[in-house]
């Protein structure tokens, strides 16, 4: 099967969605696809910026994000079960953007928001598709896509963003490496069951 569509976008991850909503706001003619089956039930990333907010607030977005998240104005520091703080962080760029506090929305619900977005203006992502193929031509990009059940698909595009993170395979079809190097100090982001000896009202008594 051949396509023809203006932006291809690889991966449906939270930069993936919020261009994809950009362009389906716009009316640009797009596809969506990642090699995932749906979004992250993972908590994964948890900060959402206030310029990222104010990209939602364009796409209205932004007053759902704030229902569902939780608005940072300060925060403690735990060492040796000991509380330190609180260390105020509300009014950052007071003045400049509405929103100056940041917002705790983690990833399983800003993908499903931005999902939300693209389902009120009638679009989807095409889960379980992956990218097999990527070359550029006179017009544009010939990419071919391969889905779950082995078929495969020949799309023809003037743009593709790739958004699938540093392993993406656009990154290896174009050759292009990922600078940086490796924190010395390793570190886990995990979701849990946990029993611990500091309930929460020695932490944030706020939430008691």
């Amino acid at each position: 099967m051949n396509t023809d569509t203006d932006v291809l976008v690889i991966g449906a991850g939270p930069v993936g969605l919020s261009v994809a909503n950009v362009l389906a706001h716009y009316g640009v003619d797009f596809k969506i696809i990642d090699k995932k089956s749906g979004p992250t039930d993972e908590s994964r990333a948890l900060w959402v910026q206030p310029r990222t907010m104010e990209y939602w607030a364009k796409l209205g977005l932004a007053e759902r994000a704030t229902a569902e998240g939780q608005t940072v104005t300060e925060f403690y520091v735990l060492v040796d079960a000991k509380k330190y703080g609180p260390i105020a962080f509300g009014g950052v760029g007071e003045g400049r953007t509405p929103y100056n506090s940041a917002l705790v929305l983690e990833q399983s619900k800003s993908e499903r928001l931005l999902l939300g977005g693209l389902e009120d203006l009638e679009t989807h992502v095409e889960w379980e598709t992956e990218l097999l193929d990527l070359r550029e031509t006179e017009e544009g990009v010939t990419a071919i896509l391969k889905r779950s059940d082995g078929s495969e698909e020949e799309v023809s595009a003037d743009w593709v963003v790739g958004a699938g993170g540093a392993h993406s395979n656009i990154r290896h079809a174009l050759g292009l490496t990922f600078e940086g190097r490796t924190y010395e100090r390793g570190f886990f982001v995990a979701d849990v069951d946990m029993e611990w000896p500091l309930g929460h009202e020695n932490i944030y008594p706020e939430f008691t």
